[in-house]
């Protein structure tokens, strides 16, 4: 038989030899037990950070998150703004393109609204955005806040009821 092959070698009879490594040294009989190496700092640390990050995320629910109404506020809000005019000098183009998207955004296309001093019947989103749209031409600045509103919510809170007056101030040319 060639060396290497099964029965053969250093190792014995029954044993391969080929690849073998060497066995770790064994410590003397009634010699104290190696000790455990010490864990390092973020081993020590991982239980602590995992707490201050429950913790943090816990205090955020509670306290920090918005409910839907807040939501709904909070897009009412960005509308208002992306109607409103900043001055003569504002760019037709840029201020239709960034109308028509926040329209588009806040607004649903089967949603109907109720602007008694601006259209008659129940204007569209495409009312609201022809009628933001000419608004630079008559008003040099204007801005629109939103007074009290009552947001109801649906049962799902896929949708909502808002009512409430808006107030708009403008500057004419």
């Amino acid at each position: 038989m060639t060396p290497g092959a099964r029965g053969t070698g250093p190792r014995g009879p029954g044993r391969y030899d080929a690849g073998a490594r060497p066995r770790p040294a064994r410590a003397p009989r009634g010699a104290p037990p190696e000790p455990t190496p010490a864990p390092s700092a973020l081993a020590r640390l991982w239980p602590w950070l995992v707490l201050v990050l429950a913790v943090a995320v816990g205090v955020y629910l509670v306290f920090f998150r918005q409910n839907e109404a807040s939501r709904v506020r909070a897009r009412l809000e960005a509308l208002a703004q992306a109607l409103e005019v900043h001055g003569p000098d504002e760019s037709f183009v840029l201020r239709a393109a960034r109308i028509r998207q926040t329209v588009h955004e806040v607004i649903d296309k089967r949603a109907s609204l109720q602007i008694a001093d601006l259209a008659d019947g129940k204007p569209d989103r495409t009312t609201l955005i022809e009628l933001a749209g000419q608004a630079p031409g008559v008003y040099s600045q204007a801005r629109i806040d939103l007074g009290d509103l009552t947001i109801e919510l649906d049962q799902a809170e896929t949708s909502a009821h808002v009512h409430g007056t808006v107030t708009f101030t403008g500057r004419r040319h």
